[in-house]
């Protein structure tokens, strides 16, 4: 039995004064009126209503308990509604995980996204490394790479362009790269989460893996290593874009290699309804990332 819905029925009948009268306001059958309330009456070991082929009264019981389920049925109610307005209106609070070493690339877009929402709160939390919202208790998390877990939905948000890079002191003189054979001897800068480099060999398209002599939990890191003469990085190429433009950075083409993009991916626990503020904010980042 749902209590909550016999009790429902049973505050019906009392303020219809009668099944029928319950059956029509509730859009139910009398049939089923009737047995809700008598399983509430069962459950409770009283009996609430008085029935006889004319009319239907309440016992002494029953109106004391009555009491107690408009105050109840009401409740629900008033709480159901605020819910429903919760999931229509962009306002309230929103926690957020985003992967370190995105920070910097998603921070002009989270504050722009708190600009045209100012009543959502967004809970931002940053970590080095891949959160699970469910494990972790955030509304939602944003991932590099799609997280293997079959209990969370997924959407991609972005494929981002990455590109190789350094700076014209590095890149020039004994460190230039000329063929395959010379990529053995450069530095190169990753990110913790794939501290072998993972490129694409444009002949065959294999995967190869190129060591490493540098890592960092963020592109930030990696870009500021680049820029100090450090080796050859793989970056996002909106992230490095101004730095190509000033001449502080320069793209580098490697012999036979292709960078892979960087796959951004919102990743979240299934609910009923998913709110109008986290709806909101998986639509920003899709405009904003791509």
């Amino acid at each position: 039995m749902d209590r909550l819905t016999a009790m429902e029925s049973f505050q019906a009948v009392v303020d219809a004064g009668s099944f029928s009268g319950a059956a029509l306001r509730l859009h139910l059958s009398k049939a089923v009126v009737s047995k809700r309330v008598s399983s509430l009456e069962r459950h409770l070991g009283v009996q609430l209503l008085n029935r006889n082929t004319r009319q239907v009264c309440v016992t002494s019981q029953g109106a004391a308990f009555y009491n107690y389920c408009s105050n109840i049925v009401r409740d629900f109610n008033q709480a159901s509604e605020t819910l429903r307005q919760g999931q229509d209106k962009p306002e309230g609070e929103l926690k957020l995980a985003i992967p370190l070493c995105v920070a910097k690339l998603l921070q002009p877009i989270l504050m722009d996204f708190i600009n045209h929402y100012p009543d959502i709160h967004l809970k931002l939390h940053q970590a080095g490394r891949q959160l699970n919202p469910i494990a972790d208790g955030y509304d939602m998390a944003l991932c590099v790479g799609r997280l293997d877990d079959c209990n969370l939905v997924a959407r991609r948000l972005a494929s981002l362009e990455r590109c190789f890079c350094a700076s014209p002191a590095y890149a020039k003189g004994k460190n230039a790269v000329i063929g395959f054979e010379q990529l053995k001897f450069q530095r190169f800068l990753a990110l913790r989460q794939e501290p072998k480099w993972e490129v694409m060999q444009s002949h065959d398209n294999s995967a190869q893996e190129l060591p490493t002599v540098f890592t960092a939990d963020s592109y930030e890191m990696l870009m500021g290593a680049a820029l100090d003469g450090q080796g050859i990085a793989l970056m996002p190429r909106s992230l490095i874009q101004p730095y190509l433009d000033s001449g502080q950075l320069v793209e580098q083409h490697l012999p036979t290699l292709e960078p892979l993009p960087i796959e951004i991916f919102a990743v979240w626990p299934p609910n009923l309804g998913m709110p109008v503020r986290q709806r909101l904010l998986i639509e920003h980042l899709v405009d904003n990332l791509g």
